[in-house]
């Protein structure tokens, strides 16, 4: 500790020593007040949110750019996963984890169009609050199973529930797709069960 303080007060000293030699030269040949050496300052540090923010001020072109670069990696991790769909029963971890992923991809591209926030505020209005909530949350729980509990059940089942929600969510965009859906899936009900409750008869 010694040492340290003898050479930070023999810095000082010489950077005192130092600028009266400056002064002193300036005086001899100038009768000008000597300007002050600038002090350097950092520039301030950028929060997170001004990041995101900072993407509404993108220009057309970066924003393209910045969509198909990240629509293009969701895709490549959408291929990997597709290419695992054969054996997804012994590959279920990594399936549902490149499956997983490409989809925050693809969804996350979509921020350089339309913007973060309003992304953000779409995926909770009111229309769409349940099939987002849903699809965050299974898909949190896929990596958790993929990577932590490792549990190929697990991973299973809640890709299974996140391609619910995910087309669920897709289909508040198209006008009238989800109310054609749902009469579909009534006609088709409708006409399978007394078809399967005869089948069920017949075997009891």
């Amino acid at each position: 500790m010694s040492g340290r303080h003898a050479n930070t007060t023999m810095n000082s000293g010489l950077g005192a020593y130092w600028g009266n030699i400056r002064r002193h030269a300036h005086h001899l040949i100038s009768d000008q007040p000597m300007d002050e050496d600038p002090v350097l300052e950092l520039p301030p540090e950028e929060s997170y949110l001004d990041g995101l923010s900072a993407l509404g001020e993108l220009s057309y072109m970066q924003r393209l750019t910045g969509f198909f670069l990240v629509l293009g990696m969701g895709c490549v991790f959408l291929v990997i996963a597709m290419s695992m769909a054969m054996t997804v029963v012994l590959t279920a971890r990594k399936f549902a984890f490149f499956f997983t992923v490409g989809n925050m991809f693809c969804l996350c591209s979509t921020c350089f169009i339309v913007g973060f926030r309003t992304q953000v505020r779409s995926i909770f209005q009111a229309n769409r609050f349940e099939a987002g909530a849903t699809y965050l949350m299974s898909s949190f729980l896929t990596l958790l199973c993929a990577l932590w509990l490792r549990s190929s059940i697990g991973c299973i089942v809640f890709a299974a529930i996140q391609l619910a929600a995910l087309l669920w969510y897709v289909l508040s965009y198209i006008p009238y797709a989800r109310h054609t859906l749902g009469m579909a899936y009534s006609v088709v009900s409708g006409f399978l069960r007394p078809i399967l409750s005869g089948v069920g008869s017949l075997l009891s």
